[in-house]
């Protein structure tokens, strides 16, 4: 019996002995390397199934950091993955650790360069669409006014800042909202696409705020479509856990849906609209845009016309030059090679090889349009004038701010009085042939409509003091005098190669022209807007409509003059060789000496059936 019990002692012992070995086991210890022994998966325990974020990331923070599965998420995201329990584990988690207000904790501590070039840049402080909003509505008369949608000042310190190209030292953060509704309606309604907020919610528009807007994709309906069960099908940052730097078009479209649409144009997202060339041959917004356009090159740029690199002839060459495979700064694209005489886009997104038509051998070949073969066309004009097609133009766009109710403003979070809310019936949204204009380069290019906000306000009494008001003064003017309906020259994104605008779309046309179809749009309930916003001119060549970027304006008149003139022979002629346009000065002097014989061989023509 005795014997018995001591057993029983014995084999008890043992039973607390092991039972204490799986308590130390289990509890953190610290480890020679640094690391920690949980007896867990860390956060791997509750996000058991979430994505790999980055093959090439997780390989650093095992073998760099030393990081055990399960444990490296702290590295981007803070918190705790040791804790116990939900709480002690997010206690100082950043949620979405690419947000600008913790980045320097975060992205920096591997991406240092990218992240002081996106801190100045204009997709983050969104300075182009602030300067382009408060001249057309009526707060200043400088088009590049340097503000910020930030609450602090945004400053070029690294002492180099070219002023050859436009760049600027500082950015001061946008004004109080009670100065100007053109600021209020900047901060609670119209700036919500720079990189320290979040996306609008809505399909399509969905995106987490900071380098996740573009580097993490989202689904269209904004929630997380990966395997980690507590987050399935929830509203969250990005349709999976994962970064990457193959970032579709569809992505940037997200954000490039205001001012010239580019996104909604690119991809074509309105029914009946035909997306760019580019996008139907398989390529993305990336495979031309160079990461200085796109983080910014670290200046302060007001406009994005100085940031972007680009130009058609880096792929396309000239008629009398081949591809040059550089941007603008001599600097070589890496993604743009020439192989055996062709000259080969790679894709960015999809690995996919382009090859890029080269005019030098169209013209070798003898298939050059005959457009392209004009010199005055290939020098005066650029290549979007004739290739982009159509644009997308808010006509009618119409607010309610009542002050009887609070708004939220976008950068402090606070409430004021003035909930800013769209009357959803008076909104239009078409697709058209856009007229022309000469922008910075002094070429002609497409011109399209800013966004024509009018304004209806009900002060806190529950009066209205204004209807359909386009600017802060109620007079539809900008502080210059011209009627503040903001025209901008633009490359549309919406480039076809066969289907272009002909001769006479342009040259007997009076809305390429500028001069307006002489049919005011109207709001969806009848109402006529205030003017023509396709009249950015009159016949005599005197602006009408606000140009919101520098050195930008309407055709004058002995442009215009020129071009109808070439219209007159546009009519029997459009089909006529280079040749016959070459010398068109030549022959349009004969028929004005000689208008008899020129209508003997009119008639002539006409009696053979040519016309």
């Amino acid at each position: 019996m005795q014997k018995t019990r001591s057993w029983i002692i014995a084999g008890v012992m043992f039973l607390f002995s092991l039972i204490g070995v799986v308590i130390w086991l289990s509890s953190p210890q610290a480890m020679p390397g640094g690391g920690v022994i949980t007896g867990s998966d860390g956060c791997l325990s509750c996000h058991s199934g979430i994505e790999d974020i980055n093959p090439k990331m997780t390989q650093f923070f095992k073998t760099s950091l030393g990081k055990k599965s399960g444990f490296e998420c702290s590295v981007c995201h803070a918190g705790d993955p040791t804790a116990k329990d939900k709480d002690a584990a997010h206690k100082g988690m950043y949620v979405n650790p690419s947000d600008l207000s913790v980045i320097e904790k975060t992205c920096a501590q591997c991406h240092k360069d990218h992240v002081d070039r996106v801190h100045k840049s204009l997709m983050a402080n969104a300075q182009g669409e602030i300067a382009g909003t408060l001249y057309a509505r009526g707060f200043t008369k400088d088009k590049m006014s340097g503000f910020a949608m930030h609450s602090s000042p945004v400053v070029d310190d690294d002492g180099v800042v070219p002023a050859d190209k436009g760049a600027l030292k500082r950015l001061e953060p946008i004004p109080d909202s009670d100065r100007h509704w053109s600021i209020e309606m900047l901060r609670k309604v119209c700036i919500k696409c720079h990189m320290r907020v979040d996306g609008i919610k809505m399909p399509k528009w969905y995106r987490a705020s900071g380098c996740a807007s573009c580097h993490m994709p989202t689904a269209d309906d904004g929630k997380y479509k990966g395997a980690d069960p507590t987050i399935k099908d929830k509203p969250w940052k990005s349709a999976f856990h994962k970064i990457t730097n193959k970032i579709p078009s569809e992505q940037c479209a997200r954000c490039h849906k205001g001012g010239n649409r580019i996104g909604v144009s690119f991809v074509s997202e309105l029914a009946g609209h035909v997306p760019d060339i580019h996008y139907q041959k398989g390529m993305h917004c990336i495979d031309c845009h160079t990461s200085k356009e796109i983080h910014g090159d670290g200046n302060i740029y007001t406009r994005k016309w100085q940031q972007v690199r680009i130009r058609c002839d880096s792929c396309h060459g000239s008629p009398d030059s081949k591809p040059t495979l550089k941007n603008v700064d001599g600097e070589t694209l890496p993604n743009l090679k020439e192989k055996n005489g062709k000259y080969i886009l790679t894709s960015k997104v999809t690995g996919k090889e382009h090859i890029t038509p080269a005019l030098n051998e169209l013209k070798t070949r003898d298939v050059l349009p005959t457009a392209m073969a004009i010199p005055q066309h290939m020098n005066k004009m650029e290549c979007f004038a004739c290739h982009g097609t159509k644009n997308v133009n808010c006509y009618a766009c119409h607010y309610k701010v009542d002050r009887t109710k609070m708004g939220k403003d976008t950068i402090t979070g606070k409430d004021s009085p003035g909930a800013w809310t769209p009357v959803g019936t008076d909104f239009s949204v078409k697709w058209k042939t856009p007229p022309l204009s000469i922008r910075q380069t002094g070429k002609v290019a497409p011109n399209q409509l800013g966004c024509a906000v009018h304004i209806t306000e009900i002060d806190k009494d529950g009066k209205t003091i204004r209807e359909y008001s386009v600017n802060h003064d109620n007079n539809g003017k900008t502080v210059d005098g011209y009627t503040a309906y903001g025209r901008v020259a633009a490359n549309p994104h919406t480039s076809e190669r066969r289907g272009i605008r002909t001769c006479n779309e342009c040259h007997r046309n009076p809305v390429a022209l500028g001069l307006g179809t002489g049919k005011p749009e109207t709001f969806k309930t009848g109402k006529n807007l205030m003017a023509d916003p396709d009249r950015l001119v009159d016949e005599k060549g005197k602006q009408i409509l606000a140009f919101t970027q520098p050195n930008e304006r309407p055709l004058n008149l002995d442009e215009m003059n020129k071009i109808k003139r070439v219209g007159e022979c546009t009519i029997c002629h459009s089909d006529a060789k280079a040749e016959f346009w070459i010398r068109f000065k030549e022959n349009y002097g004969w028929y004005q000496k000689n208008p008899d014989e020129h209508e003997k061989k009119v008639k002539a023509v006409k009696m053979m059936g040519g016309m």
